[in-house]
């Protein structure tokens, strides 16, 4: 299993304070080594590949980057900016996964989703 790889470069840029989009401009990096590292796993047999959390949510993130604006919370109160980056992380590694997976046919590469499972299961415990 491949996995959270990245995180700790996004952190990077976010608890130092460079602009999002500098923040995200690691995005097609982390990605790239992801897949690098995923496809000399695939070459030693299966592989599962986690996308990233909706960090919008995470007490660090919430607490570390409040902001007075409440349009810029979703219905869950989670940061849409930073959900946002989330998502754009996980739609560029899914892209990668696809390649991979043209690359490697007879493999089986699986994608966990951690972002829209986060959601099911915070909705879960609501109820």
């Amino acid at each position: 299993m491949v996995g959270e790889i990245g995180g700790n470069d996004y952190n990077y840029g976010f608890f130092q304070g460079k602009p999002m989009e500098e923040t995200r401009s690691y995005i097609p990096h982390v990605v790239g080594a992801i897949t690098a590292t995923a496809r000399e796993v695939i070459r030693a047999g299966a592989v599962n590949l986690p996308g990233n959390f909706p960090v919008g949510c995470f007490p660090i993130y919430l607490t570390s980057f409040p902001v007075k604006d409440p349009k810029a919370y979703d219905e869950k109160g989670c940061l849409k900016h930073l959900n946002e980056f989330a998502m754009d992380h996980n739609n560029q590694l899914q892209e990668a996964i696809a390649s991979l997976r043209k690359e490697f046919p007879n493999g089986v590469i699986v994608y966990g989703d951690y972002y829209n499972t986060f959601y099911v299961v915070e909705d879960l415990t609501r109820v």
